[in-house]
């Protein structure tokens, strides 16, 4: 039953992966179709709320970047949060299972205030890899105690790869649209100059 079991887990999520790409495919921002995406991951892996948060250059500072699940009305829940003390080394830290947030976190740090605001009983975390750098993280939260184990975290990585993905992919998009604004100002000021270049011969 115990081999039964896993073979269907394991079958449900190759399947929830491969609607995942399906899901990313139709945007090139994730954000537009972040609610779809967790709604296709929470087949291979249940959760509440899905967020995504993004860590500042300075490595002391993240916001949050897409979230699922729950709605926020809050402007400051979405601003940039400066990290202190134990914060800040929670930033760095790998993939980790918390089975009982208010017993295992500090009530006084920023992720039990967030998690508070979720009502976020339980959670699961993974970095966000991109390219060489950690974009910073995926988060799957429950209002439910002991939702997670520590075998999930292996799926949980595998849709961090599959939407740092699709960030790279949006990252490229940006950049080859700014490229391609910055050549038509190029070719506006060089028609620009050739007119009051021939003007000026004219006179």
């Amino acid at each position: 039953d115990a081999i039964v079991e896993r073979e269907k887990l394991r079958r449900e999520r190759i399947e929830s992966l491969r609607g995942l790409l399906h899901t990313m495919a139709e945007s090139l921002d994730i954000r537009h179709v972040f609610a779809e995406i967790s709604d296709v991951v929470r087949g291979g892996l249940p959760h509440d709320i899905l967020a995504l948060t993004s860590w500042g250059e300075d490595g002391t500072s993240f916001r949050i970047y897409a979230m699922a699940g729950a709605l926020v009305d809050d402007p400051a829940f979405w601003a940039p949060v400066t990290l202190v003390g134990d914060d800040v080394a929670q930033v760095q830290r790998n993939a980790y299972v918390l089975h009982d947030v208010e017993s295992e976190i500090a009530p006084d740090t920023v992720r039990a205030r967030i998690f508070r605001q979720l009502g976020a009983r339980s959670a699961l975390r993974v970095p966000m890899p991109l390219r060489s750098h950690v974009f910073g993280s995926l988060f799957f939260l429950s209002r439910e105690t002991g939702r997670f184990i520590d075998d999930d975290v292996d799926f949980a990585r595998r849709v961090a790869d599959h939407l740092a993905l699709a960030l790279s992919h949006e990252r490229l998009a940006e950049a080859a649209r700014r490229d391609a604004e910055a050549r038509e100002v190029a070719a506006r000021l060089e028609a620009q100059v050739a007119t009051l270049t021939r003007e000026l011969e004219s006179r």
